[in-house]
Formats: structure tokens, sequence, C-alpha cells
């Protein structure tokens, strides 16, 4: 529950960008050809629907967060309070016990002048104000106000609530969910992490393994064959497909394992650099989609609306808003989080505006789409040098996008697993290896071990961590959290004293929506499964 202070803070454009990589992976290449058998019409809604849900959910998590952060505030006032009266009956009883107390007593009798005005005034304040004044007047200027909110009963913004120090998805759990609560975010949160980072490392490293070696025969397609098929043709079955694949995963693990055993902050050059060329990538495929529309015209003829593919874009888009399990991670370093919300809304529009924009070129320029987008760009003519290079960045796509977004990940399941077993209200107290390098370790490890010895089967994975999981984390968590936090709060500060970073759907209405929601989404992955 550190606070990032000084360096290790960002501006809040730089926190867009953490999020903005986060929620935009390779999901965004399923959805061009989701959006043809959907019909470009019900796309456009229900993908700008999903945004819409998505930014809801998670204004619920930066309020419960909020929330959470005026609970520690407040426990640790009490804990200051009940300190200082004690020290000060610890005082009275020590001063009645020394000799000679009388003349003592007859010399503070004597009160210097204006002592009468001044117990006058103090005698005015609510019972036991004057115990938390005294403790209080040692303090930085403006700490002992944090209370003032609840004693005058206004409705005016408290310093309670504030997004200063990170509290994970693990801690708010602890706060405000009862143990049946607790135990199934634990198991949802950390099944789809670990599911998360295992795609992830998997995805990259078979990216890294196809840009490497020469392409697979078509007679040769079967993954079972990676052991036998060569990497290179001429290598004769002795630097095989899979050789080059553990290869690139290590490769991965040593280049991204590294960044797990800091915060966030640390990524941040990182973060910047492959948003650069996530930009580039997304850029190049509008550009080379605009100019066959302009040349050859739509070739694809999508329909406006078509119900029966809306399983199949539910698949493709319910990865395409993901970033509620790590967002107290990435907003607690921001600057000027006052409005907080209103850049956060900009970064979904940017967001769907993306998603569209690749969606619809994509559509309309090509008469048949593959189900990975980059698959259309692979060139027919390898004379040309440019469109060569062009196959091959684009190719290193995925590797670019799970880049940035493998490290926050495992440092968000670094962050939960320590939040689960050790106190983090003092976690400085813990020995070295307990504090840095245990709960690392643990992070990268099994994801690492899954995807080196078990690379062909992680499918039954993806669809386990993936949808399902992805809901609870996405919706429900979010959900649950917000009412309980906002029951939790108004019962221990009172209604006066007002959140100023609570979400602008605070009516009941939304919390029924999003559980219905929820329903509907688990109907759409069982269709999608069945067909």
């Amino acid at each position: 529950m550190a606070v990032a202070e000084g360096d290790d803070q960002y501006s809040v454009w730089v926190g867009l960008i953490y999020i903005f990589n986060l929620i935009v992976g390779t999901g965004a290449l399923t959805l061009p050809a989701a959006f043809a058998r959907a019909g470009w019409g019900l796309s456009t809604i229900f993908l700008v629907f999903l945004a819409f849900m998505s930014f809801m959910n998670a204004t619920f998590i930066i309020e419960s967060m909020a929330c959470a952060n005026a609970v520690f505030k407040w426990k640790r006032l009490q804990y200051l309070k009940r300190n200082s009266m004690q020290d000060k009956k610890n005082s009275e009883q020590t001063t009645s016990k020394p000799p000679g107390y009388g003349e003592l007593k007859e010399q503070t009798t004597s009160k210097p002048p204006g002592y009468g005005e001044l117990k006058e005034q103090t005698t005015s304040k609510p019972p036991g104000y004057g115990e938390l004044e005294e403790q209080t007047t040692s303090k930085p200027h403006g700490y002992g106000e944090l209370e003032y909110p609840i004693l005058c009963g206004d409705s005016t913004p408290s310093s309670y609530y504030s997004l200063d120090k990170r509290i994970e998805l693990v801690e708010m759990a602890n706060l405000f969910l009862n143990k049946t609560g607790q135990t199934m975010l634990y198991c949802i949160l950390c099944v789809y992490l670990y599911g998360d980072l295992t795609i992830y490392s998997a995805a990259a490293s078979k990216s890294l393994m196809d840009a490497v070696c020469s392409k697979v025969p078509s007679n040769m397609i079967n993954i079972t064959d990676w052991d036998d098929i060569p990497c290179f043709h001429a290598s004769e079955g002795t630097f095989t497909r899979i050789d080059c694949y553990r290869m690139a995963l290590l490769t991965f693990f040593a280049a991204m394992g590294p960044f797990v055993f800091f915060n966030v902050q640390k990524t941040k050059y990182l973060q910047l650099f492959t948003s650069g060329m996530r930009w580039l990538a997304f850029v190049i495929m509008i550009s080379m989609a605009i100019h066959l529309l302009i040349k050859y015209g739509p070739q694809g003829k999508p329909p406006a609306f078509d119900i029966t593919g809306m399983p199949t874009l539910f698949g493709a888009c319910v990865y395409s808003f993901m970033c509620h399990h790590s967002l107290p991670g990435l907003i607690s370093p921001i600057r000027g989080k006052s409005h907080l919300g209103l850049h956060l809304s900009l970064d979904y529009m940017l967001i769907s505006i993306f998603y569209l924009l690749l969606a619809f070129t994509g559509a309309f320029a090509f008469a048949n789409l593959n189900d990975l987008y980059t698959l259309n760009f692979v060139p027919t003519d390898n004379e040309n040098v440019f469109l060569e290079i062009v196959e091959y960045f684009l190719a290193l796509f995925p590797v670019f996008t799970l880049s940035t977004s493998f490290p926050i990940i495992a440092i968000t399941l670094r962050n939960n697993l320590q939040s689960l077993f050790l106190d983090t209200s003092r976690l400085e107290s813990y020995n070295f290896v307990v504090r840095k390098l245990i709960f690392p370790i643990v992070a990268v490890v099994p994801p690492l071990l899954v995807t080196y010895y078990f690379p062909e089967d992680i499918s039954g994975l993806i669809e386990l961590s993936g949808p399902y999981a992805g809901i609870w984390i996405q919706y429900l968590i979010p959900t649950f959290l917000v009412r309980s936090a906002r029951r939790h709060c108004a019962n221990l500060l009172g209604l006066g004293v007002v959140n100023k970073y609570k979400s602008p759907f605070s009516n009941i209405s939304w919390t029924v929506f999003v559980l219905l929601w929820s329903f509907i989404c688990l109907i759409l992955l069982v269709l999608n499964r069945t067909e």
C-alpha cells in the first residue's frame, strides 16, 4: 500500500498511456472479422456500449479505492486519538505521585494572563476534541482538519477520500466483502492474472518464432508437429520450431521478468516506446486498408445487422476494454487526480475511435478476413522490400503490445499476492527476501513453466481465464465492491462527508443493470462456445 511520491509519480497523460497500452492488446486484431460477421451497425452500437459499461465499472473501482483510503485514514486517526488520551491519562497519574505535589499545584494555580479566555474557548469544543487537538498540534498543518467535516456535519468534500495510497483489489475485498466474497475474489483474480501471464508469454513467443523461422509448409500445420518441423528449411531438423519457441520464451522472460521486482513507474520508458510501436502498427493497417478502398473500392460487403454474429462479436470484444484489475496500481502514482474521471473518459473515447477505424476499414477493404487481422497484410510479392518490412513489423505486433501489458499484469499479481499474505501497512518490517524476492518469483515462474513445457495445452486455460473470469473482473467485482464500500463508509464516516471521487453512476439502478448485463454476457459466452 505504498504511496508514490516525488520521482515515482507521473503526469496524468503518462498514466493514460499506461491505461491505453493495457487495454489495447492483440484482441483488437480479431475485431475486423467479428465486425464483418455481425454487421457494421450492430457492431458499432455494441462496441460503444461495451466501452460505456467498462468505463462505468472503472469509476466503481476508483470510488472503492477512495473509500478504502478513507477507511485507513479514519483508523489511523482513531489510533492516534486513543494514544493521545492514554498518554494524557498516564501523565495525570504520574503527576499525582511525587512528594511535594501540593506545592507544585499551588504554583500552577496561578495561571498566566489570558488562560481563562483560552479555557473558555476550548470548553466549546465537542467532547474528546481537546485530546485530539493536543495530539495534532505537533502534526503538519491541515492534519487535524481531517475530522472536521464529521464534527460539523457539513456536506463538503473531505480529505479523508483520496487516491494517494495504492490499495489493491484484495485489500478492498478484506475491507468491504465478507469471507465468501473475499475467497471468490482471491480465486478469480489469481486464475485470471496467472492465465493472462501464461497467454501473453505464449503469444509473444510464438510471434517471435514465426518471425524468425521459415514459413510452415501447408501440409504441416498441426501444432503437435512442432518437435519435428525444422525452424529453417536448411537445418534438416537439427533446430526445430519448438526449440526456437523456447528460446524466444526465455528471452521474453529475461527481458520482461526483471520489471516485476519494481513498481509500474519503472516501466515508463518501455510503455512510451512500445506505445509508439503500437500506434505505428495501427496507422499502417488503417492506412493500407484505406489505400485499398481508394484503389479498388469496397471489396467487403458486411451487412448492417446480423444478430447471428452477436456471440462471435462478444467473444472478440470481451477483452477490448479490460483494465480494472490493474487500475489501483496505475492511478495511484498520477499527479493531479482532480479530473481523473474526465481524463479516463477521454482515454476510453480514443480507444473506441481506434477500434472503430480499424474494424470499419478492414471490414470493407477485404472480401475475406482472417480471424487475426495482421494475416491479411502478408505480401504475395516477395520482391517488394517495403511489403516485406511491413510483414515482419506486423508479425511482431503482438510482441509490442504484450511487452507493455506483461509487466503491468505481473506487478498487479505480485501486489495482490503481497496483500493476501502480508500486512501491507508494515511491509518494510519484513526481511528483504520476503519483501522483494518471493512474490515476484511466485508471480512469474508458474506461467514460465506452463508455457515452456505445455505450449500446446493452453487453449483450455484461455477459455477459463479469459471470458468467464473476465466478466467477474470487469463487471461483477467492481459492482460488489462499490456497493459494499458505499455502505461501509456511510456507517463509518457519516453521510455528511462527501467522496469527491464518487462515481457519477451512483444510483442503485446502475448496479442492478450491471448485474443483468453480466447474466446476458454469460448467455452470449455459452452460445459462442456452442457455435
